[in-house]
Formats: C-alpha cells, structure tokens, sequence
C-alpha cells in the first residue's frame, strides 16, 4: 500500500531536529524519536533504554517492565528500503538470544515483546520474513525452557505511522452473513462468520485501532471465549454468548446473492480477544460450520483519523482509556492550545504531527503532564519512569491536569487573571522541567559515565516546589517572570544536595528515581530536606525579593 510522502518528509524531520539537538547520528535518533514520542517514554527512560552500537548483538534499545513482567527488545532500521528492513528480523533473534545471555531476563518475565521499527512499508516478502520469524522464536522459547512465555512481535512500518498521523488503513475483505444486515447512517449491523478473518490475525492493520490487542490465551475473558469454542452445543449459538465486534471501515458493499460483502480498510476498534481466539481456535481446530458474531461496522473517511479514534474509545468504554492519542481528542486541549496562544504566545502541541511554531516557546501536551506530576503531585518517580500511567484512568492524575469543567466554567464566565492563573500552574513546571534538563545535559557533556544522572530532573523539579512551599512563594506570575534568574542561580546547589544524599546513601542510579522509595524518604525527613534544601532556598530567597 502506498504511503504518502509528507509523513515521511515529517517523520524526518522531527528526527533530524533531534540529531541536531543531541548532536547524534539521525539513524540513532530515529529511535530516541520513536521510544520517547510514540511510547511516551520520558527522554531520560529513552536514554537508558537505547544501547545501539557495536555491542548491541541486536538490541538497540531495551526495557523491562518489573510491574508486568515483560522485556521489550527493539530493532530501528531507519529506511525506507525493504531489503534492508529485513535485516531487523534476523537482528531481533540475536537480540533475544543474547539477551538471555547476557541478563538471563527472559526467565522472568511472562511475556517478550520485540519491536521492528522502520520506514519502510510491509510487503510480501517481509510479511513471509515475519511469519517465519514467529516460528523461530517460538520455538526458541520452547527449546530453551521458556514454553510458558508468551511472546508478541510488533511491526511499526510506514503505514502504522501514516494511520496514527492522516488516515485509516485496515484490511480489504470480503466477509459472509448469515442475513443480509441492518443498514443505517453509514453503519450496518448482523451476524458474520468470523472465520473469515482467521487469516488476517496477525496482519496489524486489523487491529490498528483497537486499543487492547490480544492478551494471550491465560487471561480470564480469552479463556471463558475458547470453552464456547470447545463445547459444540455452546458453538452453535456463540453469538448469544459473546458480545460482539465493532468495526470501522472506509467502504462497504452491498450484499451478494449469498450474504458476502465487500469491505475496505476494516479495522476493529473492539473485539481484538474474540476474533484472535476464534482464530487461533481454528488453527489447530478446523471446523466446516460458520462462527457467527454480531458486528457493528461504521463507516467514516478515510482522512477521518480524529472522529475514528472517538468511535474507538466510545467503543471501549468498559476498558481503561490509555493511550495519549486518544487524550489527544479530548475538548481541554483545544480550550488550552487557544489560551496559551492568547495569553503567552506560547504554541501549545498536543496532536501527533503537529509542528511547533518556530516563533513562540512550545509546550507539548506530554510535558506538562509529566511537569506537573513531578511538581505537584509527588510522583516525579512516576514522570520518570512510567509517564505512560499519567494518561490512565487509575491511577488518576490526569484529571488533575486537565480538569475538564474547570476548564469550561472558565471559558465561560471566567476573568482573564483566572484564566491566567490556571495557565502558570501547568506550564510553569514544563517551563521549570526544560531548564533543569538543559543543565543536567551541560553538567554531564562527554561524560558517559555521568549520564545517568540526567534522570534526576524530575527529582530537582520536586525539590522545587518543596522549596517554595518552605519560602512561601505563591505568585505564579512572579514565578514566571523570574523563572529562568531562580533556575540559573539556584539549580547547581539542589542538584549537588540530592547527589550526595544518594551517594551517602548508596542508591543506584537511575533506578532509585523510578521508585517512590527516595521521594518518601526525603519527605518523611524533613530536617534534611531543610539541610538539603538551605542553599538552594538561600539562592533562590534572593531572586524574589531583590
């Protein structure tokens, strides 16, 4: 399928931005740019994450999830050549292998994600390269004593990013009804046979805009799905028992004689479980009789990413909403781009694909969230380490940060000072959180060993507020005036105090800053957060009131 140029002429963009920035190769920022921009990943966690060199056995950037136990490997090929690309296939196995080598993480874990990541677009060779990869791998775990470890081989190519920036693509299918279907307002509605689709599982395009993917055969609801699959009596009216799908389409048909109809850009949006189950079911289970499902299939334009990803979080009003992007469509950050363009000139991005304006400051949707998690909510642990949990309903920061009917009352009958107000209390820490990163880079230039403790910033933000509170600083609009004197003129004391904190202590870093352990610890310590804190407070005391 083709994809069109301007997402790739964005894309690069971007990533040249940050080659220059960090004064790295664009191939090595491309992966910087996807783990912290399409991950949500802060650029601290990126950097620990990213090991590409000559060393990397395959591996260019790692991460483990202690909470869920999953190790995520991943392989950046920077190209839009398909013969190269395929070389992250064969890289990926050595990455696994010597990941059990080297780290022995994979007996802990309960699932293994491997990341291809390119510019490319899948064609058939590749896809053949990727179903043979599965088989490789799977059988790698199972040999090796790892048959208990799920596995799940992710492929972000050109068309993933085109449908996550401009437009719809999903699979083009014919599929069969048991009834012609119920037609209305661009939707239709029946029964299918979902062994239809049993060959498109693990094209990721079917699945594009679902917000679960396929949990595994363990989980509670899969498992409950494949015992009406085993019992032929339950089989025959599956349908009754199941829920149904719901689907989103660019193009439908209509019936034929026989109940088949044609659909372009199929994509399910709710429903990943129960088509994947039938599916795998079907593998090892061939069956004659049709699986009906009830289907729900809405039609929308094919530019129409924004109304798609509204349908897709309707659909799954029952699941935790997590994904940024779906954040994203939210009615607060079109309220909040308009007041910061208004009040500061500050040009406010919080869609994927937006360009900052080069002449104003920008603040990204990502680090406000991450700033004000750190400042005010005592979770700089959290910013650092797990910012995708700031968009989650539970944890809940996130309403928080973008109290929508504050926000609308404010519209509404709201004064400018209030509205003015509301503004500094979020981008004040962004603002705050950008200058201690541009220290913390200075501080630890063409020192490797010293890079580590760039993922102290949200910790020094923190400490920050800690200070104010202590001095009583309440005048956001003094703050934000004096912000950059308070920065340059204190952060060298805040960062050398909590440096010899967790020396003295003996903390690792940067796990230490992952944990709400340092964070508890300082706070139930307040004589020595005062220790801390006095020559930074005395630096700081002095911009506020000269």
């Amino acid at each position: 399928m083709g994809t069109s140029m301007s997402i790739i002429d964005d894309i690069r963009s971007e990533v040249d931005k940050i080659a220059q920035e960090r004064n790295m190769a664009p191939d090595r920022a491309f992966g910087y740019w996807f783990i912290e921009g399409y991950q949500d990943f802060s650029p601290e966690q990126a950097e620990e994450m990213v090991i590409d060199g000559p060393w990397d056995h395959g591996r260019d950037a790692i991460y483990y999830d202690d909470e869920n136990n999953v190790l995520q490997i991943y392989q950046f090929k920077y190209s839009e050549d398909a013969t190269y690309v395929q070389e992250a296939f064969r890289d990926i196995q050595r990455g696994l292998k010597a990941e059990n080598e080297q780290n022995n993480s994979i007996s802990k874990c309960s699932l293994v994600k491997l990341y291809v990541v390119s510019l490319s677009t899948m064609d058939a060779p590749l896809r053949r390269i990727l179903g043979t990869t599965r088989g490789v791998v799977r059988r790698w775990l199972d040999n090796n004593g790892f048959g208990d470890v799920d596995y799940k081989i992710e492929v972000i190519d050109a068309d993933e990013f085109r449908r996550l920036w401009d437009r719809i693509i999903g699979i083009n299918a014919w599929l069969k009804f048991k009834q012609p279907p119920i037609f209305e307002h661009d939707s239709l509605f029946g029964l299918f046979d979902a062994s239809g689709l049993k060959d498109e599982i693990y094209n990721e395009d079917l699945l594009a805009f679902n917000i679960r993917k396929y949990l595994g055969p363990k989980g509670t609801i899969n498992s409950q799905i494949e015992g009406s699959l085993i019992d032929q009596q339950k089989r025959s009216m599956f349908w009754k028992l199941n829920n149904g799908i719901v689907c989103l389409c660019t193009h439908y048909g209509r019936p034929t004689p026989s109940n088949q109809i044609e659909f372009r850009n199929l994509t399910i949006v709710n429903g990943a479980q129960t088509i994947t189950t039938i599916s795998r079911y079907l593998e090892n289970n061939p069956l004659s009789e049709p699986i009906w499902v009830f289907v729900k299939v809405i039609k929308v334009a094919d530019l129409d990413v924004t109304f798609a990803r509204e349908l897709t979080r309707s659909s799954n009003a029952q699941n935790a909403t997590n994904n940024k992007d779906m954040r994203a469509i939210e009615p607060a950050h079109k309220i909040m781009k308009e007041w910061l363009k208004n009040e500061y000139r500050i040009c406010y991005i919080f869609r994927r694909g937006e360009k900052a304006d080069r002449d104003h400051v920008s603040v990204t949707m990502k680090d406000i969230c991450q700033a004000y998690v750190a400042f005010y909510l005592n979770a700089p642990y959290v910013s650092y380490g797990t910012p995708s949990k700031i968009f989650t309903e539970n944890p809940n920061y996130y309403p928080f940060i973008y109290p929508i009917e504050e926000m609308k009352t404010l519209q509404k009958t709201g004064d400018r000072e209030s509205v003015r107000l509301f503004l500094l209390k979020r981008i004040i820490p962004s603002l705050m959180l950008k200058k201690i990163r541009e220290f913390l880079k200075e501080e630890t230039l063409n020192q490797p060993d010293q890079t580590k403790w760039k993922s102290s910033a949200y910790q020094i933000l923190w400490l920050y507020n800690e200070a104010f509170k202590q001095l009583g600083i309440t005048d956001y609009e003094d703050i934000y005036i004096k912000l950059d004197a308070c920065i340059d003129n204190s952060i060298l004391e805040l960062y050398s105090g909590l440096r010899d904190y967790v020396e003295n202590a003996e903390l690792t870093v940067p796990t230490t800053f992952k944990s709400l352990e340092i964070s508890e610890k300082l706070s139930s310590r307040g004589v020595f957060v005062n220790t801390l804190l006095r020559n930074g407070k005395n630096k700081i005391s002095k911009v506020f009131t000269e």
